[in-house]
């Protein structure tokens, strides 16, 4: 369980009011005895600077791009703030309110500076120091405020939070405390806000003011709060008491400070160390440690700021890496590999050898590595770099304009072997799509759309067979889609009340939590292939009194999902082993071996899942197979037909008719050489889109009576009149007669199966198959009446024999 390993510093004679972490690592401190004192990242004394009043809080500017910012500005009690150079040099003295100034805060790209006063007054100054608005005027101190990602600003008074837009007069507002508010802090990652009051609880919210987690009342009043930048813990102090709290609210450890009430609280830009302004005057350093990381047989904890260890479960053996020239940031494993960041270098290494890493300085701290199969990506505060595990070779810096890496974390950004992922922080309902190779918006689809504000993203990990890279996303309807990256293309809802989804590490799988229920979808990608078959591969379990509210998933691997629930404790649960070693089989061409195993667990998501994957792959004799298992008449007469096919491209036409995909059907078959126009324009006949059939056969200047002929049939057969201007107009001037359109179709049919090598079959009079297009044989009425009693133990022939494929199933030893 993560925690904080927490020190002491004195230098201050008075109550210290404010701690600011500055751009390189260095800690800024103002107190009662009017001295703002300069600390370095281990808690030794720098410098110091002597004020004519004494500070409240301390805001240091944002350094934009790769320029180090040396400008903070300084609240005071005489109503003025500072704005001061970082070796202790006043630039200039305003004065900003009437009483205290409270609090200042600039915004995230430096070009403006927020105030609060005890006179209730809320101003907006330039980074010179001119006024340019007061968007806020209360009727109360503002003891507190936070800026949001978009030019918003939450604010408590009394008892009450309120989130404004700046320039707009009116402000959500809800009573937050049974006592006045003293802290509030909102993270921009997550979008929640947490608050603290004199009712000794601290709250967490939600922008809309939406109550997500109450703590107990405490002896003492909470006194300060603040969020990590990636917005995966906040801490909270009171008198004697430095809390740190999961994102959902839930204590991960307590501390005792033994330094009176913690009254600020600042963390580092990278989220691992934290600063606390005390009572007595001592200034309170705490360091993230007990970080544990697990991947196969390996478990990766963070001990000490310097030290990890490595515990190979497999042999009971442990590996100790010390870095002892710079404490470790950030650490990530999996995929055979193990990436550890520090403040100035990163290192990569192998899970087979731990004594060798690469290591390779990096120009900034990388606060996030997210893990591929052949990549890793690292996030700096002004860039994202993707890396090779070799060497540590930068691969690709993708960009885009407006890229804000404070507001991304690992839910808003996803890394496959081929392309990365990011949210959009203008846009929230846009992701961008980059090629890992090159960083350059992905060739031909580079940005996905989604309807609403995306709060989780995930790209799968798959590279095996004929893949297909998918997306999924959740949005802020708690809606779960999925999109394909390879092409552009519309999503697919699959559920709705999702707490959280997880790709599985090694598979198609995808596992979501929603409404108490476990969803496994064992080949999301059959929503591309046949839809109609996607109920069968969902497996549901119910893990509601498991798992409880709003539970996060930690990792989907092999037949293991472990989750947390939202109170903090992990919850196992067990899916089955089957789709995945499925899955291995099928990707790799090992159809007989996929085939036995289906057989010998005879379940229906396996064979609805092998029925996809074969019609992916155009495996049409394991899809016959299939269908006739899962006991679909419909569909397994339907591959039968396709595989009487005389030519390839008409079969590669009704495998995309059979995906749904009718336009990628008729465009394979005008474009075979010499063009199947007949065939194209009885497709779209068979799908009743007449226009398009009548627009192909008057550009191509043929079959315009077979497309009159079928026509009149329809509308004679469902007894409609004629009511498009087109087929009136051509009904007067074309006489078509059924021998001649017969004669031509049978001329092409013709031809098509003599550059197919095959003769043409005859026609059966009870029969949609030619016959001889199966094989030896074909199919009747009486036929299809023995499929639909015999499906469950193969179709037969007339002769007795067995449809083609289940020959071969029938001479595999069972597993």
């Amino acid at each position: 369980m993560v925690r904080l390993e927490v020190s002491q510093h004195t230098e201050h004679k008075e109550v210290a009011a404010c701690v600011e972490w500055g751009p390189n690592y260095e800690l800024m401190s103002g107190s009662d005895d009017m001295q703002i004192v300069r600390w370095s990242v281990d808690g030794d004394m720098l410098a110091k600077t002597t004020l004519d009043s004494c500070a409240t809080s301390i805001a240091w500017m944002p350094s934009i791009g790769k320029s180090v910012s040396d400008l903070y500005a300084v609240s005071c009690t005489d109503g003025t703030y500072r704005l001061m150079t970082g070796n202790g040099r006043e630039d200039r003295k305003v004065r900003a309110h009437h009483g205290a100034a409270i609090r200042v805060a600039w915004t995230f790209d430096g070009t403006a500076l927020y105030s609060a006063g005890e006179d209730g007054e809320l101003k907006v100054w330039s980074k010179t120091g001119n006024l340019r608005s007061t968007p806020i005027k209360a009727a109360s101190p503002i003891y507190c405020f936070a800026i949001g990602a978009s030019e918003e600003v939450c604010y408590a008074c009394d008892r009450k939070v309120h989130v404004s837009s700046v320039g707009e007069r009116k402000a959500q507002s809800w009573k937050a405390h049974e006592g006045i508010v003293l802290c509030v802090d909102w993270n921009t990652v997550n979008n929640l806000i947490v608050s603290g009051g004199e009712d000794c609880r601290y709250k967490v919210w939600d922008a809309l003011g939406r109550q997500l987690y109450q703590s107990q009342p405490y002896a003492h009043v909470i006194t300060s709060v603040a969020w990590t930048p990636n917005g995966a813990y906040f801490a909270v102090g009171a008198f004697n008491m430095l809390r740190l709290c999961d994102r959902t609210g839930w204590s991960c450890c307590r501390e005792h400070a033994g330094g009176g009430s913690i009254l600020d609280i600042s963390w580092t830009t990278d989220g691992t160390q934290l600063a606390g302004a005390s009572g007595t005057g001592a200034i309170v350093l705490g360091q993230l440690v007990d970080r544990c990381h697990e991947w196969n047989y390996f478990e990766v904890t963070l001990e000490t700021p310097r030290l990890v260890v490595v515990n190979d479960l497999s042999n009971d053996t442990y590996e100790k890496l010390d870095f002892s020239r710079d404490r470790v940031v950030e650490m990530a494993v999996g995929y055979g590999h193990l990436v550890v960041t520090t403040t100035t270098q990163c290192y990569v290494y192998s899970t087979s050898n731990w004594n060798t890493p690469y290591i390779f300085d990096t120009p900034q701290t990388l606060s996030l590595v997210l893990l591929s199969d052949r990549h890793f990506l690292g996030m700096a505060p002004s860039s994202l770099t993707i890396y090779a595990y070799d060497g540590g070779r930068k691969v690709s810096q993708p960009r885009f304009h407006g890229l804000r890496t404070e507001i991304l974390s690992a839910t808003s950004i996803s890394l496959a072997p081929d392309v990365v992922a990011i949210l959009d922080g203008a846009d929230k309902k846009l992701v961008r799509l980059f090629d890992v190779a090159t960083g350059a918006p992905r060739a031909g689809v580079e940005t996905i759309q989604h309807k609403k504000d995306v709060t989780f993203l995930a790209l799968n990990q798959n590279m095996a067979g004929s893949f297909v890279r998918q997306l999924i996303v959740i949005d802020s309807n708690k809606e779960l889609h999925v999109y394909q990256t390879n092409a552009a293309s519309h999503g697919h809802k699959l559920q709705t009340q999702v707490d959280a989804a997880s790709w599985h590490d090694k598979s198609e799988m995808l596992a979501a939590i929603a409404d108490g229920q476990l969803l496994v979808w064992a080949y999301p990608q059959i929503v591309w292939i046949d839809r109609d078959l996607l109920p069968s591969t969902v497996t549901s379990k119910d893990v509601g009194t498991e798992v409880g509210k709003l539970p996060t998933i930690v990792s989907f691997r092999d037949s293991r999902l472990v989750a947390r629930r939202a109170d903090g404790p992990l919850v196992t649960a067990t899916v089955s082993p089957h789709p995945a070693a499925l899955f291995g089989f099928a990707s790799t061409g090992r159809w007989n071996e996929a085939l036995r195993l289906c057989q010998f667990v005879e379940d229906e998501p396996c064979w609805a899942m092998m029925a996809a994957m074969a019609i992916n792959d155009r495996n049409l004799d394991v899809a016959e197979i299939s269908f006739a298992a899962l006991k679909l008449i419909d569909k397994l007469e339907y591959v039968l037909y396709i595989k009487g096919l005389p030519s390839e491209e008409a079969t590669n036409a009704e495998i995309a008719l059979l995906k749904r995909r009718p336009e990628d059907a008729e465009r394979i078959l005008l474009q075979a050489t010499p063009p199947l126009l007949y065939r194209a324009i009885k497709l779209n006949i068979r799908l009743f889109r007449w226009g398009r059939a009548l627009e192909l056969a008057v550009k191509h200047r043929s079959h315009v009576d077979t497309v009159l002929a079928y026509r009149a049939r329809y509308l004679k057969d469902f007894k409609k009149e004629e009511k498009d201007d087109r087929f009136k107009q051509l009904n007067d001037s074309v006489k078509w007669d059924w021998a001649q359109i017969k004669a031509k179709k049978d001329l092409e049919k013709k031809e098509e199966y003599a550059r197919a090598g095959k003769p043409m079959p005859e026609k059966d009079k009870n029969s949609c198959f030619p016959s001889g297009g199966l094989g030896e044989y074909k199919i009747t009425a009486q036929d299809r009446g023995e499929l639909r009693s015999r499906c469950s133990t193969g179709p037969k022939k007339p002769g007795g024999g067995a449809v083609p494929g289940w020959g071969m199933m029938a001479s595999m030893p069972r597993a």
